[in-house]
């Protein structure tokens, strides 16, 4: 991810989480889920498999819950 991806992705997850929401259904490529992984360590990750599942990006539950 470039610098200007990078500062959208973080755009995007701040939206999302905004208002003390710590839970999120969202779809994320490979590299946005090593990303958060690297970033929130603590953060749990559940693969929800569905039928339109491309290879480019795949839906998560994202919880920073405890």
């Amino acid at each position: 991810m470039n610098n200007f991806d990078m500062a959208k992705f973080e755009s995007f997850l701040a939206e999302s989480f905004r208002e003390g929401n710590l839970f999120r259904e969202l779809r994320l490529s490979n590299q946005e889920i090593e990303h958060l992984k690297n970033k929130y360590p603590r953060a749990r990750f559940n693969k929800i498999v569905t039928q339109d599942d491309s290879e480019d990006r795949i839906w998560y539950e994202v919880s920073f819950g405890l």
